[in-house]
């Protein structure tokens, strides 16, 4: 027992003394972040609450993508004897067990990793301890924080040390799986924008769980809804400055736990001969393997799809079918190359497995192609919406889920409803004008785009390009262009997307040959909303008979929220400000009238221009 003791003590001295390069420059760079506030630190007062922020801040920021580089670092120098076969059979000699050997290496390099942000943390306490300003929960809360996300990533680095037998493989497969769950799913969200009709490559991070550093920037973060006054000290306060997203903290502390159990059932089942393996535990070789055809039939098939000027048909599902089978291809055998150590791999039963990868690969783009999960149709019901965002060419719509608005909200999902219905009719003319060649003069092209933002967090993109021929008779009746125009022309919406009522006041605007300041902002947002009541506003058809513009213009008006507090208001959800696209033609008597008075010639100045947002 005391032979065991002595050894474990050993290793950990022994790594810490051989690797102290590691940890020192780490530590190094690290104390450079409080000396440079030090350096900077100019104030007559400081206060519990600023230093807060301080901890709060860095452990929300940068300390995750510090930890998911620097343990990987670590993992590679406590765990380098597994790699080759003279240093793991010398360690495998000495007279301490696995399990032992394990825990010595494993809080060997978790001491290498504290040392750095431990020391930190420590300097700027006593820092703010002289200061008179130290926030004792603040510094312990981020104390956990620090000591929750290093155990999770460092355990994360070792089981990877434990999957492979080749210290190079390490980085890669580490960072390869740190960042997997989250290129697959906007990979596959990008092959569903392809095949399917209406749906977008947005990024809605449901799997980002899997990807920890993602995971944690979305999810976990530092709320700061105090007030600081000039010249007065300001006590920090645990219901005005807080961590979100202690949840995902400790669910990662608990995976954790799990990662080194299974690491330590890797390294006792270990085969001293696996070293320089790219996947020492035979039983997982075949996972990788068909894990590393997947991620190149998925990354491939995109590039090639680019390359063989895909993106410029619409739902040309057989051309990406046969660019992810050849990316497959060259995944599936190149990982055979890469788990056999060989050339020769090229056999019959390697054949076996080439057509199963090509199969998959056709059933995956039939089922997005044929929307067999029903992803085409889907409209959320407002009871699960917190907000919906619409924009049609010239108007711009953001509204809340809530019942007061039910009636705008009955008007989008009708118009959502109506793009749905002229898919067929939506998807012949978009093939008939890329096929064709066309000139934009023929056609006209308008955007629709729906973005329902769920209670949940997740969020539902729907974007449809309308094409159409210009008439003279106008728009025919219940037509995908009718719903839009009268869409466009609804007075209640365009009300809204005034943002009238809603706390926001003008701030800015912006027309080109006009100096203009906050009050004119003001009147011109007044002139405008005035319009809109007098049916002077509108977005109307390009090319249809009702369009009859001699000019128009396009310019910004830029509504804020002006708050001590701008994490607070009932439009935070938005955000605090709100940039507007007004399209301005000469109906807007109100308007125009008003830009006159300020020296703006609309006739002379914008004749013959026709400017459609």
């Amino acid at each position: 027992m005391q032979s065991k003791t002595s050894f474990f003590s050993t290793v950990v001295k022994k790594n810490l003394t051989r690797f102290w390069p590691l940890w020192g420059i780490a530590t190094f760079f690290w104390l450079l972040i409080p000396f440079a506030f030090l350096m900077n630190f100019s104030r007559d007062f400081y206060d519990s609450s600023e230093g807060a922020g301080w901890f709060y801040g860095g452990a929300t920021t940068g300390l995750p993508f510090f930890l998911l580089i620097y343990s990987c670092f670590v993992a590679m120098a406590v765990w380098s004897y597994l790699y080759t076969g003279k240093s793991v059979g010398l360690m495998h000699s000495l007279p301490i067990t696995r399990n032992e050997l394990f825990a010595a290496n494993f809080v060997s390099g978790l001491i290498m990793i504290f040392i750095p942000v431990g020391a930190a943390g420590m300097v700027l306490a006593i820092f703010q301890i002289v200061m008179g300003g130290f926030p004792v929960t603040a510094f312990l809360l981020t104390a956990v924080i620090v000591l929750a996300e290093s155990l999770f990533f460092f355990a994360f680095a070792t089981f990877v040390a434990h999957l492979t037998g080749n210290v190079l493989a390490l980085p890669i497969l580490y960072f390869i799986l740190n960042f997997l769950a989250v290129i697959i799913e906007y990979e596959i969200s990008v092959y569903a924008s392809l095949l399917c009709y209406g749906l977008d490559d947005t990024f809605n991070g449901n799997a980002s769980f899997l990807s920890p550093v993602i995971h944690l920037m979305m999810y976990v973060d530092y709320v700061d809804r105090s007030v600081s006054t000039p010249g007065r000290r300001t006590v920090f306060s645990p219901e005005y400055q807080y961590i979100e997203g202690w949840d995902s903290i400790g669910l990662y502390a608990l995976v954790a736990v799990v990662l080194i159990a299974v690491s330590i059932w890797l390294y006792r089942r270990r085969k001293s001969e696996t070293a320089g393996e790219v996947v020492s535990a035979r039983t997982l070789r075949p996972i990788a393997l068909y894990c590393f055809t997947v991620c190149a039939a998925l990354t491939g098939g995109i590039l090639l799809f680019a390359i063989f000027g895909g993106f410029d048909r619409y739902q040309c599902a057989p051309l990406l079918a046969l660019c992810m089978i050849i990316s497959a291809l060259i995944g599936y055998y190149g990982g055979l190359m890469l788990i056999k150590r060989k050339l020769k791999v090229f056999d019959r039963k390697s054949l076996y497995g080439m057509i199963v990868v090509a199969v998959a690969c056709v059933f995956f783009i039939a089922l997005l192609r044929a929307d067999a999960f029903k992803r085409e149709k889907v409209i959320p019901k407002q009871e699960r919406v917190d907000y919906v965002h619409v924009y049609v060419d010239g108007l711009d719509l953001r509204i809340p889920g809530d019942e007061a608005h039910r009636a705008c909200y009955e008007e989008i999902t009708k118009l959502h409803s109506k793009c749905i219905e002229n898919k067929a009719i939506i998807i012949e003319r978009k093939n008939e004008m890329l096929g064709n060649g066309v000139t934009d003069e023929e056609y006209c092209w308008l955007s629709v785009r729906f973005s329902y933002y769920l209670k949940n967090g997740k969020q539902i993109v729907r974007d449809y390009d309308v094409i159409y021929k210009p008439d003279p008779e106008g728009v025919a009746p219940g037509s995908i262009e009718e719903a839009i125009a009268a869409f466009s022309t609804n007075r209640d919406l365009q009300l809204q997307s005034m943002y009238v009522d809603s706390g926001l006041t003008p701030e800015y605007v912006f027309i080109d040959g006009l100096d203009l300041n906050r009050s004119d902002a003001n009147a011109i947002y007044k002139a405008v909303i005035e319009d809109i009541k007098d049916g002077n506003y509108g977005n109307p058809m390009p090319g249809m008979a009702d369009v009859d513009v001699e000019w128009a213009l396009d310019f910004s008006l830029t509504l804020s929220k002006d708050t001590p507090d701008s994490n607070s208001g009932v439009y935070r959800e938005y955000g605090d400000w709100i940039n507007l696209v007004i399209h301005l033609t000469p109906k807007m008597k109100h308007t125009v009238e008003y830009l006159e008075s300020k020296g703006l010639d609309c006739d002379a100045t914008y004749a013959g221009s026709y400017s459609y947002y």
